[in-house]
């Protein structure tokens, strides 16, 4: 009787399994022909439904990311993205692009550079996203001296207390100064990477033989999208 009831248990359990299994991949196969229909809404509903039921082993997030993208969902994507587990470097250096356009769409230039470095790392003569990077570079320093025009452009907070003028002796206190100490940011703002100057150096030299191959695909926002890798 009792081995009876163990044998009637671990059937119902194994049954039970094999429909969790079975509803995971209903959800994703579902998510799949939503997305080649181009009905991008519902199948991020799909995959999103179908992760949640998945095995723990299961990782679909870099397919949820880029339907995240397609929808214009560009936070949600990088999220997804950046939840990607592929072993395959070739996979890896698109998955680290998509990212990049991502962040890109969002303007967080500094996290694309990233992005698009890690990328090249995985893949160096892609030259999609050599031109993506420099993009987000030449974006980056553009950011940077906007931001550096506004900080000078605010008005300096008033103090109740009056400043005592300083004497004759003390008008001129940089007058001694060491040269080398005063120089401040007259070159302006600087990426912190000097690697990233070099590239970039070399990208503006290149730019034109690239900008004729990439004519040839798709161009949205500066920086060439085509097919899944955008």
């Amino acid at each position: 009787m009792t081995k009876a009831i163990f044998i009637s248990f671990t059937i119902s359990v194994l049954l039970g399994f094999s429909g969790k299994t079975q509803e995971w991949r209903d959800s994703l196969n579902m998510a799949r022909t939503a997305y080649s229909n181009k009905n991008f809404k519902l199948a991020f509903q799909y995959y999103q439904s179908a992760q949640k039921k998945a095995p723990k082993n299961i990782n679909i997030a870099n397919e949820i990311g880029q339907t995240a993208y397609r929808l214009g969902d560009f936070n949600a994507a990088a999220q997804w993205l950046s939840k990607s587990k592929i072993k395959s470097t070739k996979k890896q250096a698109k998955v680290h692009h998509n990212l990049g356009n991502s962040f890109m769409q969002q303007k967080q230039y500094a996290q694309a550079v990233e992005a698009y470095k890690q990328s090249l790392r995985k893949e160096p003569n892609n030259e999609k996203t050599r031109y993506n990077l420099s993009e987000a570079i030449r974006k980056l320093k553009e950011q940077q001296k906007d931001k550096n025009k506004k900080d000078q452009n605010q008005p300096k907070k008033s103090t109740k207390k009056e400043k005592k003028k300083p004497s004759i002796k003390n008008k001129n206190p940089n007058k001694n100064k060491n040269p080398k100490d005063s120089k401040g940011d007259q070159n302006g703002a600087r990426l912190p990477n000097k690697s990233i100057e070099r590239l970039l150096d070399q990208l503006t030299r290149a730019e034109a033989a690239t900008m004729k191959k990439l004519n040839k695909g798709k161009e949205v926002n500066g920086f060439v999208r085509s097919g899944k890798d955008w």
